[in-house]
């Protein structure tokens, strides 16, 4: 059968496309700067191994399962504070393998390391201002927020829930609760009060982050109220779990909320 052929927008005719054809090829330029091409290169510079295209690389990474790992966890610089034991222990196909196994690291130490200057947020906000952070004052910001979810008490294995919008205050909680070895939730603000008991009531969060309004389609939508009550219930919940009425839930504390 004969493809058909459509049109696109303003009625201009597109060819049709069958099953095989190539839909695009990168310039030789792309190519050169690309991030697989640097990986083969360090292949060959660091391990001795040349592919002649990518099909024979990825022949080799699915038949050497242990040097394609390690060669990934080195060319990419991975940070940590325990080194893996063994790179890949196999199981079942898929089914029980497990990758990097003895390992400890913190994802924030992957994702912060790039030079003090470069820029690391870029945001725009509702009326079109722009903003831009570099990696050295993310850094800064995340470490000062780090602090403060310490003094609440905050430390491995608690739960942070926050009620945020998209932007950099989120980001920077964010990377604050995890830097602590923390567990991150999060709602949009937009969230009704119940929705987000639904998802925070599950987890007991020891800190609460939240927006005191935000602003959309040129309007202010205050959340004082909405957050208020949520803090009220996150507050009900953990008391109850205190007490013992829900078994198998994360055990809370006190709720701080901020």
């Amino acid at each position: 059968m004969t493809p058909e052929r459509g049109t696109g927008g303003g009625g201009a005719e597109r060819p049709a496309v069958a099953e095989g054809d190539l839909l695009y090829t990168p310039s030789p330029e792309r190519v050169r700067r690309a991030r697989i091409t640097g990986y083969r290169e360090w292949l060959a510079a660091r391990r001795g191994l040349a592919f002649g295209d990518y099909d024979e690389l990825w022949s080799w990474s699915v038949a050497d399962l242990e040097g394609f790992w390690s060669s990934i966890w080195d060319w990419a610089s991975i940070r940590a504070s325990r080194e893996p034991a063994t790179v890949c222990e196999r199981g079942m196909g898929a089914e029980g393998a497990r990758f990097f196994v003895g390992a400890e690291l913190n994802y924030v130490d992957q994702v912060l390391g790039a030079p003090e200057g470069a820029p690391a947020v870029v945001t725009v906000d509702d009326e079109g201002n722009r903003g831009e952070v570099s990696y050295g004052e993310l850094r800064s910001l995340a470490g000062a927020a780090a602090q403060g979810l310490r003094r609440l008490g905050v430390s491995e294995g608690d739960r942070v829930a926050a009620v945020l919008p998209n932007g950099l205050h989120a980001i920077v909680a964010f990377l604050a609760t995890a830097s602590l070895g923390a567990i991150w939730s999060s709602c949009a603000p937009e969230f009704g009060a119940a929705s987000m008991l639904d998802r925070f009531g599950q987890i007991a969060p020891k800190v609460l982050i939240a927006a005191d309004g935000y602003r959309y389609g040129g309007q202010v939508f205050e959340l004082g109220e909405k957050t208020g009550a949520l803090v009220g219930a996150l507050g009900a919940d953990l008391d109850r779990d205190r007490a013992g009425a829900r078994d198998g839930a994360p055990q809370g504390g006190r709720l701080a909320a901020v």
